[in-house]
């Protein structure tokens, strides 16, 4: 062999070892990937980060991983380390799909990092670019209510179910608006409305705070109505005034289930007292009402009331779920079908 071909051979023979390891290192990004998340999930945020770290610019799941990156910075304070990976993933020219769910973080991270005027600047200009993407509401929602601007987070997150009427998130934090005014029967149904989409969720256990909070009338509650600055419509303001009076907590209330419990007895007397009216334009009324309705005409209250608070460790509400499976999965049915139109 001469030296110019035994040159040219070896030249293509490392070429292809270097193609060989281009294309392994492209394999392994989303594996890599994938360890750091683990190690977000279990705490490890430093370690995570380390990970992330290793997926080069110009790799397929760069931009990937710099949104890891800057979802691990938020969750261990790295704040103004975060807003930077976020900036960086959107000057990059690759992987544009994920600019809905990095604008989200960017502005969320800005909103942490004390910019809340440039937060909102941030998730208005993406709202306006990706209008279905329910996260930019939910963060924007987020930090009117870090702000306390409860009633422009109130609309933000109604807003948003419109567009997504399945998001937990936006159910919850609605009811965090209302409660935050003082509008407990709002609260109410939105803290309902949260467990009938997600039982098992992450706020459950907060939803059922504030629900017995107002099935309590407890002090934070007057206070909070005492504060607000409008009195609710002629119909919810009775039903808050059923609440308030505790009146389903006597002993001589008939209760329509099994289930004996304080919330469950106010829940039953809300949605009992409860009554829709097409011409009254608040979005409580419209949104909730006639579902609550529709469920206690039809005599499903004790499925349903099971059903949300199937997440809470009592054997009784355990056992009904596990009987009543068949008709509590009707239920969900007519649920979705609901919010289906709804959507539409």
């Amino acid at each position: 062999m001469t030296p110019r071909i035994a040159l040219l051979t070896l030249f293509c023979i490392l070429s292809l070892s270097s193609i060989a390891q281009k294309k392994a290192r492209l394999i392994k990004s989303g594996e890599i990937i994938k360890a750091g998340i683990k190690l977000y999930d279990d705490g490890k945020y430093k370690d995570a980060l380390s990970e992330f770290e290793k997926i080069p610019a110009g790799d397929t799941n760069y931009v990937w991983a710099l949104y890891e990156s800057a979802l691990t910075c938020a969750a261990d304070s790295q704040y103004s380390r975060g807003i930077a990976f976020c900036e960086k993933g959107l000057s990059a020219r690759t992987e544009k799909h994920r600019h809905p769910e990095l604008l989200s973080q960017y502005g969320s991270l800005l909103d942490y990092d004390n910019q809340q005027a440039r937060s909102l600047q941030v998730f208005d200009s993406a709202i306006a670019i990706y209008p279905a993407y329910t996260s930019l509401y939910v963060n924007k929602g987020t930090t009117l209510i870090r702000m306390e601007r409860y009633a422009e987070a109130e609309k933000v997150f109604q807003e948003a179910l419109l567009i997504n009427p399945y998001s937990s998130s936006c159910l919850f934090k609605m009811g965090i608006a209302a409660w935050g005014q003082g509008k407990m029967v709002p609260a109410f149904l939105s803290m309902i409305g949260y467990l009938m989409v997600e039982p098992d969720g992450r706020f459950s256990r907060n939803a059922i705070n504030v629900l017995g909070e107002i099935s309590k009338s407890t002090d934070a509650v007057t206070q909070l109505i005492d504060k607000r600055k409008e009195d609710p419509s002629e119909n919810f303001s009775t039903v808050e005034q059923i609440l308030l009076s505790k009146i389903a907590l006597d002993p001589n209330y008939k209760i329509i289930t099994e289930l004996d419990d304080p919330i469950a007895r106010q829940v039953q007397v809300a949605f009992e007292k409860l009554s829709f009216d097409e011409s009254e334009k608040d979005f409580y009324m419209q949104f909730f009402v006639p579902l609550y309705k529709k469920i206690f005409n039809e005599k499903k209250y004790e499925y349903f009331v099971n059903y949300i608070f199937s997440d809470v460790n009592i054997p009784k509400i355990q056992e009904f779920n596990k009987k009543k499976k068949k008709d509590i999965e009707s239920l969900k049915n007519d649920i979705i079908e609901y919010f289906n139109l709804v959507r539409q």
